[in-house]
């Protein structure tokens, strides 16, 4: 009976212990949490902005020193008029003016290369710190220093053309004396300094060649950039003790 009693007495110690055992030899169930972790792509830079930049060109037609094909024109409005036409034909926006030397009505310089800064332009379409290329917006002619003209050489002439164009300026970018007065004179006992427009050095402003003012010939036109906006202002707060 004390065998019987203790054998009972055993049994559900011994229960207790095989599902003891069982619960160990069962395997871990994942819960999914240990899944492996997806690297983090690198980021693809941002291109940088292309910079603001102006377009001067050679004139396909050609005009007298008054600013006519033949006879007296309109004078620098004239060349202006052909300018603003021949870049819509183009499809180049914005306003563009013929880049001459016009003392009374259009000036770059009163020093040479406009050492006193913009304060010396007049009527003057090309604005300072600047870069300028061809009508293709893909060759670059030059980058404007900053009293808004170029320095030489420039990067690349601002035409192929070996043809010559009026000009009016000196080498530096002052006024010459022979601009078909103003550009305003058609007569052939005039003259105005020309310039290369294949040329890269000061020859593509002043060749030191002149042509009579009754005779026709080509411009270059410059796009007139306007300036860009002054920085905002940070919001503030004051605070005083």
């Amino acid at each position: 009976m004390r065998k019987l009693l203790i054998i009972l007495l055993l049994i559900p110690f011994l229960f207790s212990c095989d599902l003891f055992k069982k619960k160990e030899d069962t395997p871990a169930i994942s819960t999914g949490t240990d899944a492996q972790t997806t690297p983090t792509p690198t980021p693809t830079p941002e291109p940088e902005p292309e910079p603001t930049y102006g377009i001067i060109f050679k004139s396909t037609q050609q005009l007298n020193g008054s600013g006519a094909t033949s006879g007296t024109g309109a004078g620098l409005s004239a060349f202006d008029a052909i300018c603003a036409s021949e870049a819509t034909s183009q499809s180049l926006t914005g306003t563009f003016k013929a880049l001459l030397s016009a003392n009374g009505s259009r000036r770059a310089c009163t020093t040479a290369f406009c050492s006193g800064g913009t304060a010396e332009n007049s009527n003057w379409p090309l604005l300072a710190n600047t870069q300028y290329r061809r009508a293709d917006k893909t060759t670059i002619i030059g980058t404007t220093n900053a009293g808004g003209v170029f320095t030489f050489p420039l990067t690349n002439s601002i035409s192929d053309s070996n043809e010559d164009v009026w000009s009016g300026f000196e080498a530096d970018w002052r006024q010459h004396a022979w601009n078909c007065g103003d550009f305003s004179f058609d007569s052939s006992s005039n003259t105005s300094i020309k310039a290369g427009a294949s040329d890269d050095t000061s020859d593509a402003i002043n060749n030191g060649l002149y042509l009579a003012c009754n005779l026709t010939q080509s411009f270059y036109c410059a796009e007139e950039v306007p300036p860009p906006p002054p920085p905002a202002q940070a919001s503030h707060r004051v605070i005083f003790m």
